[in-house]
């Protein structure tokens, strides 16, 4: 079932206050800020950035009545490096590890671009914690018959944030210039982009994407899932976000309009707008 998103006029929501903590895993520690009370709600990042680059969402998602967790992807931010390497099992195994010291033992996931990759790992591995999954132009895996190419070339397109000696940063407000459609967004882009070197661990992650074939997980999925694009995404074709749903046994696509790769910082109110119904239900 496909769900076309109108663009939404942004309206004020009220102000939630959010706070920064850390927490220690078998795996790592998570820097990670919360907010609001209810149902949890777990937002992974994706390239390039920190937590930082969901605060306009998470605010509204905690206004609406969420429990609201961003943290720091391993090896990003202020969280540790992993212990056992970046491997996706891994960090999927990282963030169970890390809601359940939270005292959650079910959440909805939200992931943006390599985020997406973590969080459909998430489902698949532990279908007993994630009871609602939203993909927001997900990296996914090569899938089979004419969609095999769904990332070997696209997911590691990414990585040409990292193809750089130079600074991360000032390289990171170069790559936002083309993925993210308005001045107001790109100056927040350019704020919430990780100052630390993370070219590592995500082009380990990119690298892996390329390699491995999702069609499999994402056909054995058990939750609802919810695939999310801006209609002016080069790096997820309308195609290729459909070719996802469909592999899904239970999914709905959303098409933000007037919002490129980064639609959580281009159209934060209708993301969590969107978001907000799909995992309410």
């Amino acid at each position: 079932m496909r769900a076309k998103m109108a663009s939404l006029a942004s309206n004020s929501c009220e102000m939630t206050e959010s706070i920064a903590r850390t927490v220690n895993t078998a795996q790592c520690s998570f820097a990670y800020r919360e907010s609001g009370r209810g149902r949890a709600v777990l937002l992974i990042h994706g390239s390039g950035t920190s937590g930082r680059v969901w605060n306009d969402v998470a605010t509204r998602l905690a206004s609406k009545g969420r429990r609201v967790l961003v943290p720091d992807r391993p090896g990003c931010g202020d969280s540790g490096v992993p212990r056992e390497g970046n491997g996706r099992a891994t960090l999927g195994r990282a963030f169970v590890l890390f809601a359940k010291a939270l005292g959650e033992e079910r959440v909805a996931v939200v992931g943006h671009g390599i985020g997406a990759f973590i969080a459909i790992e998430i489902a698949a591995a532990s279908p007993y914690v994630v009871d609602r999954l939203v993909l927001i132009s997900p990296v996914v895996g090569g899938m089979d018959g004419p969609q095999r190419r769904i990332t070997a070339d696209e997911a590691l397109a990414e990585s040409h944030l990292y193809a750089t000696d130079g600074d991360l940063a000032s390289h990171a407000r170069q790559v936002a210039t083309g993925s993210i459609g308005s001045d107001a967004a790109r100056t927040v882009y350019a704020r919430v982009v990780d100052q630390r070197d993370t070219r590592r661990t995500d082009t380990d992650i990119l690298t892996e994407a390329g390699r491995v074939d999702d069609g499999l997980l994402l056909r054995s999925l058990a939750c609802p899932v919810l695939v999310v694009r801006g209609d002016h995404d080069h790096n997820v074709s309308a195609d290729r976000a459909n070719a996802i749903a469909r592999a899904c046994p239970n999914a709905m696509l959303a098409t933000i309009e007037n919002a490129g790769h980064f639609a959580h910082i281009e159209q934060p109110e209708s993301v969590s707008t969107v978001v907000a119904d799909f995992i309410g239900r």
